[in-house]
């Protein structure tokens, strides 16, 4: 693997190391629960949204996807989550996404990363792959940091309490 593509890809296996870490110790309330007073986002809704733009992050990389979370996680804005799947669900599809991610990522090369992607209308983009990349694991570093808000809100440790254990006291 050249060595863009290598970091790209060691961004992305953090957040997905990171996952089990956000979730698997929360409930359907704790994981539906809404910040800014119930209008905001949950931590399934960032987990879907996450998703949505890892299988667009893949269709620029050549692997076309349709993403089954568009509507839900992206062009519609927070719901009460009735309509979420499952955890257990999305956990499985978050793992069929990694590897699909991985897989694209296996076949980029430094030139390919520097080079303008196409957008859907056939135009070539004022972005480079490289800078796409890069937008998307900072997004996802962005949406980890909004589900380490909610757990706390909820009463939960946070992503880095549960993976290193409570802050020593001041």
């Amino acid at each position: 693997m050249q060595p863009m593509a290598r970091a790209i890809l060691e961004s992305f296996r953090f957040t997905n190391r990171s996952i089990p870490l956000a979730v698997d110790d929360l409930d359907r309330s704790q994981l539906v629960h809404r910040l800014r007073s119930g209008d905001g986002p949950s931590i399934l809704w960032h987990l879907g949204h996450m998703m949505h733009y890892r299988i667009v992050a893949t269709n620029r990389l050549g692997v076309e996807r349709q993403s089954p979370y568009d509507v839900t996680f992206n062009e519609n804005g927070a719901s009460d989550g009735s309509d979420y799947p499952s955890l257990e669900s999305m956990l499985t599809q978050w793992g069929e996404i990694h590897a699909a991610l991985e897989a694209a990522l296996e076949g980029a090369t430094d030139a390919s990363l520097l080079d303008h992607y196409m957008l859907p209308n056939g135009t070539k983009s004022a972005r480079t792959l490289l800078g796409a990349m890069t937008f998307y694991t900072w997004h996802e570093a962005s949406h980890m940091g909004g589900i380490t808000v909610i757990r706390v809100e909820v009463g939960a440790p946070s992503i880095a309490e549960r993976a290193f254990g409570p802050s020593p006291k001041k």
